[in-house]
């Protein structure tokens, strides 16, 4: 009963901080900024070291990234060497699959690509997908092995879920302003 109470607390603790992360990026019409502000959030509201986002361009690949979290900085700098888009590694294979992963012991998994200056123990990466179509990842890493439990996989799935409407929004948005954009032009040039 005490496991199971506690299990539903920490569910429970995890919605109001999904529901905060999604409260400050719901309106937002950038894929860039969606990215950005939401690893940040990520970070700072569930205390991940590491937790990166990543949304497919309008070619479908993984370009559009943003990062947060105390180690941050470091994967930034190593990423600068990286070719865009992001292929392989644990990130490139749920992107392929669409199917996500929580990897306890990252030294164990072949899928797991190092990050000059970063050593991961364990990561978690779930998909962003809009019914069949994977619109990109979100991953999150941490120093230790172990790290991360069913309810964290639970929330960051949740996450990605919302993030999936977010993302559709801003690319619709967008389309709109160039579809907008092109009517003006059409009107002057009339």
């Amino acid at each position: 009963y005490t496991r199971l109470r506690e299990e539903a607390e920490g569910r429970a603790r995890n919605l109001e901080l999904i529901h905060e992360v999604v409260q400050q990026v719901i309106g937002l019409t950038d894929s860039r900024e969606v990215a950005a502000i939401t690893a940040d959030l990520l970070a700072r509201y569930f205390a991940y070291e590491l937790a990166a986002v990543f949304i497919a361009d309008a070619a479908g690949n993984l370009t559009i990234g943003g990062f947060g979290g105390a180690s941050q900085n470091v994967v930034k700098r190593a990423m600068k060497s990286v070719e865009y888009p992001v292929i392989g590694g644990v990130t490139g294979h749920v992107f392929e699959t669409g199917e996500g992963v929580v990897i306890n012991d990252v030294l164990q998994d072949n899928r797991y690509t190092p990050i000059k200056g970063w050593q991961a123990g364990s990561e978690m990466c779930v998909a962003i997908r809009e019914g069949t179509k994977i619109l990109g990842i979100v991953d999150v890493e941490s120093s230790s092995r172990n790290a991360f439990t069913h309810n964290d996989y639970i929330a960051l799935e949740s996450l990605a879920g919302i993030l999936a409407t977010v993302i559709t929004s801003a690319d619709q948005y967008q389309r709109l302003q160039i579809t907008i954009s092109q009517l003006r032009s059409m009107q002057v040039e009339l």
